[in-house]
């Protein structure tokens, strides 16, 4: 609940990383300011994206911050791409997770659903 009321505060979950990428070479605690242009995959889906984006921006699945130059940019811009078998669009997080404490977890088996539910119970799916 104090997630959906005051955010994620995804610093508690960095870890130091020693290593490279893309070539380039870090030594950090936590990830430093960077900018990653998207994917060639993203050129032939310009109106894909658009229309992906305004329909993210509508269900406040992502927020806009505003104009390129008249707002603060944001301290990590991760790179899109297009997955053209589909299409759907996707970012590219390998960056940022360089830093990202890894939390394995398993989903739970259809075996397992009764014991997680009450006699009675309507599931959907």
């Amino acid at each position: 609940m104090n997630w959906l009321c005051n955010g994620v505060d995804i610093s508690e979950y960095f870890v130091h990383f020693k290593g490279s990428f893309k070539g380039e070479a870090y030594d950090s605690d936590t990830p430093p300011r960077n900018f990653f242009r998207n994917a060639e995959s993203c050129i032939p889906f310009v109106d894909f994206i658009a229309k992906t984006l305004e329909d993210k921006i509508k269900t406040g699945a992502i927020k806009l911050l505003g104009r390129l130059g008249e707002c603060q940019m944001p301290h990590v811009v991760m790179p899109l791409l297009v997955e053209p078998s589909k299409p759907r669009l996707c970012h590219d997080d390998r960056y940022i997770n360089l830093w990202m404490r890894d939390m394995p977890f398993t989903l739970e088996r259809l075996r397992e659903v009764p014991r997680m539910i009450e006699r009675g119970a309507v599931l959907f799916s």
